[in-house]
């Protein structure tokens, strides 16, 4: 082999590793951004949907006191306004389904939605040709509206914390990814640079040898020595 090719293959074999170091950073960088990218914004937009229920719900429990306290026509409005609120945060939670358990979760959800707006409405049907705020009617509110109020408010309570413990697992994932793929890019380094170590002490014995042997044959002819004779390998 002549000696050009001889140091350009030593370098193509250093460059090689420095590829494979680089190409194997990449691949661990993009395991980890999947693990903590995703998955997290997935969950991010379930927790805010079940907020958005959440709050959706309490406000038309509030609607619904001052339909029986103060301005029916009022509360009437308010009701429906956060209804339409609860559903939209619904839809958009039901078109999100990322978490184990989302799926059961939800389909109580709405069950029990459907149980208490069904117990709003019997609690009102009695003042709506009369004046509410009647003892009979904070008596129906206390033990139909109020437990179905909770039920509901309970699930969404559990589907937020679903994709709460999820965002904690996906956080824990991205973390053990990275220590992974620090460690395994410091081996790689490390064992690509002892490579590279290795490689370029065999390259330098092979080059300098042949030219130690012409220096010791010069010294040989200097001092008389013209037998002397080199088996030319490379």
């Amino acid at each position: 082999m002549k000696l050009q090719a001889k140091i350009l293959s030593g370098y193509a074999a250093s460059l090689s590793l420095v590829v494979l170091v680089g190409l194997w950073g990449a691949f661990n960088l993009r395991q980890l951004g999947w693990a903590s990218g995703e998955v997290l914004q997935d969950n991010y937009l379930s927790i805010r949907a079940a907020d958005g229920m959440i709050d959706a719900l309490e406000r038309q429990d509030s609607a619904t006191l001052i339909l029986l306290l103060d301005d029916a026509e009022s509360g009437k409005a308010l009701y429906r306004e956060y209804e339409m609120l609860f559903l939209q945060r619904l839809g958009r939670a039901k078109d999100n389904v990322t978490a184990t358990g989302d799926s059961e979760t939800l389909a109580t959800l709405e069950s029990a939605y459907q149980n208490y707006l069904k117990s709003v409405d019997q609690l009102t049907a009695s003042s709506r040709d009369g004046v509410g705020g009647t003892e009979d009617e904070f008596l129906l509110y206390e033990a139909q509206v109020r437990p179905a109020f909770q039920f509901v408010r309970d699930a969404a309570t559990q589907l937020r914390d679903i994709n709460q413990e999820a965002m904690s697992s996906a956080s824990q994932k991205a973390d053990s990814t990275s220590r992974t793929a620090i460690l395994s890019v410091a081996i790689a380094g490390f064992t690509a640079a002892l490579i590279g170590l290795i490689i370029s002490w065999i390259l330098s014995r092979n080059l300098v040898r042949p030219v130690q042997a012409m220096y010791n044959a010069a010294g040989q002819i200097a001092e008389g020595n013209y037998d002397i004779q080199l088996d030319v390998t490379s």
